[in-house]
Order: C-alpha cells, then sequence, then structure tokens
C-alpha cells in the first residue's frame, strides 16, 4: 500500500486529469467550467497523496446512473448502480504487487493511471440522504476513486484506515467536514467497485 507523501518539494508534476461531464445534469453541481471548479481538489490531493515521478494521466467521467451500472454489470459482474467505479490501469507495464501505477523508462511518456467514474443519482441522492452539499459529496468521491487509481484501498482494518485518514486530511484542505465523522453504526460507506479498466475486462 502506498504511504502517504508531502509532494510540496517533489519536484515532479501532478497527474493530468482528463474531466468528462458525460450527463449535463452535473453542471449544477460543479458549473459550466468542471476543470476550474475541480482544480483546487486535485491540486490539494496531489500535495498529500504519492504518485509516480513521471507524466502521468487519469481520466474522470462525470456520468449518470445508467452508464455507471452498465459498466459494474459488464466488468465487475453486479447489475446495480453505484456512487463512484474506479478501472486502474492494468496495461503492460504495470507494477503486478501492490496494484501502484508504474514509473516508466527514462524518457518519460505520460503514465495512464485509469478511469474514475461517478453517478450523478445516487451520489446526489446519497447527499440529499446524508443532508451534504452535492459537491462535497462529489469531492470526497473523487478523491477516494483516484486514491484507488494511486494503489490505495480499503480490503482490511489497517488499509481502510490509511486511505480514510488520507481523505480526510484532503477534504481538510479543501474546507469540507470529515465524511467519517457520523456514528459507526449510522456511517454510510462508500459504495465504490474497483476494476480493471474497460479496455482490458477480467476474462
Amino acid at each position: 500500500m502506498p504511504a502517504e507523501a508531502d509532494n510540496g518539494d517533489a519536484g515532479t508534476e501532478p497527474p493530468e486529469i482528463d474531466i468528462a461531464v458525460a450527463d449535463p445534469r452535473w453542471r449544477a453541481v460543479v458549473g459550466e467550467d468542471a476543470d476550474t471548479r475541480l482544480s483546487p481538489l486535485f491540486a490539494a490531493l496531489f500535495a498529500r497523496a504519492p504518485f509516480v515521478d513521471a507524466p502521468a494521466t487519469a481520466s474522470l467521467v462525470l456520468a449518470d446512473d445508467r452508464l455507471v451500472r452498465r459498466l459494474n454489470r459488464v466488468y465487475r459482474g453486479r447489475d446495480q448502480a453505484t456512487n463512484v467505479l474506479s478501472f486502474p490501469f492494468t496495461g503492460e507495464g504495470a507494477d503486478g504487487g501492490d496494484g501502484a501505477p508504474p514509473v516508466l523508462a527514462d524518457p518519460p511518456l505520460p503514465t495512464c493511471l485509469g478511469d474514475v467514474y461517478i453517478a450523478f443519482e445516487t451520489t446526489t441522492a446519497e447527499a440529499a440522504r446524508d443532508g451534504k452539499p452535492p459537491f462535497e459529496h462529489l469531492c470526497h468521491l473523487i478523491i477516494h476513486g483516484m486514491l484507488h487509481l494511486l494503489g490505495f484501498d480499503h480490503q482490511d482494518g489497517p488499509r481502510a484506515d490509511a486511505m480514510e485518514s488520507l481523505e480526510r486530511r484532503v477534504l481538510d484542505r479543501l474546507g469540507i467536514a470529515d465524511p467519517y465523522a457520523t456514528p459507526k453504526d449510522e456511517e454510510a460507506p462508500v459504495d465504490d467497485e474497483t476494476g480493471p479498466t474497460p479496455s482490458t475486462p477480467t476474462r
């Protein structure tokens, strides 16, 4: 599992995030310029999270439940919508050990970290249920999904604690309240899924 890093003096560029607003309803949450609205989030995330010492890219798709459900069914075998899906890149050159993104040879070419999809209906319904601003809940899901691309997971207690701790730190930098602060018996966990990239489905 990657360790938390402080990249303030790392001398590396954070990954370039390609944002696609696939469902126009997201405009009510992120505005007309999603790149500008989400820029502080990625700056805060990559100031704390480890990333490869080479140019890297990742994609964020603000989608709807229908697309996310289809991806979940095809690539995860689960015929249901979920709030966030992460597809870490698993192509040639990826480290097969702990799932950390690869470091490419010099001269470095962009490393594809993977894709994150977030479902509009599920996300906004969760925000309404929990009394959270939709944008703040979206920020949490983006951070959670991107950390999966960087090799983090929550398969056991220590790994989950490390991932949640980093999520809290990044959200705090953005002035967003701790999403895990509710009592344990009332806590609604991030209902995410992680799978292979759609271009490399599991057989």
